[in-house]
């Protein structure tokens, strides 16, 4: 691969980079705000919360900052009770418990006993500030279908995790505000969004939406998909802001994050198909969100020598481990590889010749030498099978990533 197709495709994803940054600068410096309207108070609504296995403390913070308030709230046990039913009761909400199901599930049965205009669908450990619910109610309008308020982050002791949720929180904001000026808002919150009752109602609890595999998120992105599909706006307003608990440690982390990649995939590809979001810089932003990472990760798979060392540094520590005799013969023949690949890749450059299809050639009749050589040193130590195949299946990954 030549310094010059590298170098062409640096410079295409830095002007993908510029122009995103560019929209950034465009419509993310102003908070988004929705205007007053006054059409509904707090009296009509009615706060939704499915709970399960949540923290004592997180579920009782969430249910005072809604009682206090004045507003009715109903509690959906999803396999669980005490000690939220017995919270709930003493706050004054009304307590149902179902067999375990899924928050889906727990979601419908909540949303069937409301009898008001607007449903508030909150989570167990979410908390609301003071005067949020009646602020949300007043900007409600027949065009808008769900309006979703600006999340943050409690403070945890995990002061890495606490930092990172942070940092995503900030970029989030920044492109719901670009979106919602372009064609909406991707998602409204599943920690905390009003929505028209006789709107989603008969959605929530529709066979379509309780179909979906258990440990699928994603109910909050459907039901936004939804209200789009049927004309209503989707919106965030900024002046009321909710505070949500972050996860525990950098594992959990690591599993929201691949939950919610695993379902935004899922859904992009879902408004593309079904052409939800008419709008340009709406589809740009969200095609640079998921299809960047996988670009990138293609194009390092190319161009990326540091893959291959690491691999390779990896395969000598296996080795190493399991006797002394394997690493110095290793490390010599991988050396010599090296040298002499680029040695000959000069030679080749000074001749003006053409190097892509020699390279490869060169690569391929290494790596099988290497390939060979390591199968005969593993089969001659005493090798778990398990760490044969990951030292036999590094060197073909190497070879894709140089």
């Amino acid at each position: 691969m030549s310094i010059e197709y590298i170098n062409d495709v640096d410079e295409a994803f830095s002007l993908l980079s510029i122009t995103y940054f560019l929209i950034l600068f465009l419509f993310a410096r102003s908070p988004v705000k929705q205007p007053q309207v006054n059409r509904y108070s707090s009296k009509d609504v009615t706060v939704v919360i499915p709970v399960y296995r949540e923290d004592e403390g997180l579920f009782l913070d969430t249910v005072k900052s809604v009682a206090s308030q004045g507003v009715r709230f109903v509690v959906i046990g999803d396999g669980c009770s005490s000690p939220y039913k017995e919270i709930t009761s003493v706050l004054g909400g009304e307590f149902l418990e179902i067999p375990h199901s899924g928050k889906r599930r727990a979601l419908a049965e909540g949303v069937k006993r409301v009898r008001t205009p607007l449903v508030l669908l909150l989570d167990s450990d979410t908390v609301v500030e003071q005067g949020g619910i009646e602020k949300l109610a007043s900007k409600f309008d027949d065009s808008i279908g769900g309006i979703t308020p600006l999340v943050e982050e409690l403070t945890t002791s995990n002061s890495s995790v606490y930092l990172i949720s942070k940092v995503l929180s900030f970029f989030r904001k920044l492109n719901n505000r670009v979106l919602s000026k372009n064609g909406g808002i991707m998602v409204l919150n599943g920690q905390c969004s009003l929505f028209k009752t006789d709107v989603i109602l008969p959605f929530i609890t529709s066979h379509e939406f309780l179909r979906t595999k258990e440990g699928f998120i994603g109910d909050d992105r459907e039901i936004t998909i939804f209200l789009k599909e049927k004309g209503y706006k989707v919106v965030q307003d900024e002046d009321v802001r909710v505070f949500t608990s972050p996860p525990r440690d950098f594992n959990s982390l690591l599993k929201q994050m691949t939950r919610w990649f695993r379902a935004g995939y899922y859904y992009y590809v879902q408004e593309l198909k079904r052409k939800v979001t008419p709008n340009p810089i709406y589809y740009y932003v969200l095609s640079y969100w998921y299809l960047l990472p996988i670009l990138l990760t293609i194009e390092y798979m190319y161009t990326g020598f540091d893959l291959g060392y690491h691999l390779i540094r990896t395969t000598e520590h296996i080795l190493e481990s399991q006797g002394n005799l394997g690493l110095p013969i290793l490390s010599d023949l991988l050396a010599f590889k090296r040298a002499l690949v680029i040695f000959s890749v000069r030679l080749i450059k000074m001749a003006k010749s053409e190097v892509t299809s020699f390279d490869i050639f060169l690569k391929l009749a290494y790596s099988i030498v290497d390939f060979i050589f390591l199968g005969v040193l593993i089969s001659s130590m005493k090798t778990r099978i398990r760490d044969s195949i990951y030292v036999l299946s590094a060197f073909p990954v190497m070879f894709m990533s140089s």
